[in-house]
This record gives structure tokens, sequence and C-alpha cells, in this order.
């Protein structure tokens, strides 16, 4: 019983941040839990991308890198396949 209720507050605080993000405007920062969220990869798989200086431009005005939700947009659309005809 307490794994379930554990389960359903995560996916709510899950939830939470997503929303938070999509409603944000485009130049609000996102620290790399959120931005992993968005992305459906992990924390670690950005963390990875920061250090092969890969993947999407962020910021460390402190000890958080932090992403803009105006990069991570461009990020996905950038990732859209096409069909061929």
């Amino acid at each position: 019983m307490a794994t379930e209720t554990h389960r359903t507050d995560q996916q709510q605080q899950s939830a939470a941040l997503l929303s938070a993000f999509w409603t944000a405007p485009g130049e609000a920062f996102f620290p790399p839990d959120v931005v992993a969220l968005v992305l459906h990869v992990t924390p670690l798989t950005l963390a990875a991308q920061r250090w092969k200086r890969e993947g999407l431009p962020w910021f460390r005005p402190g000890k958080i890198p932090l992403y803009r939700k105006g990069d991570v947009i461009a990020y996905i659309e950038g990732a859209r396949n096409e069909p061929k005809r």
C-alpha cells in the first residue's frame, strides 16, 4: 500500500513539474530533472551530454545547470523526423 501511495505522489509531482514547464514562458529556465521529464530521458543522460558538450545549450549561474525552455522546444523540434514521400 505504501508503495502505491509513493508511486501516486511521484506521478503527481511529475505531472506538476511538466505542467509548470509547459505553461512557463519561453525565456524560463529549468533544472535537469524537469528537462529530463520533458525529453523522456534521465538526468544522467543530460549530465553525460553536458560532459561531452553535446545536446542542449545550458547555463550554470550557480551550482545547478539550467536549461532555457525555448532551447528545449527547439531541440525537440529539431529531432522531429519527417516521413519521405
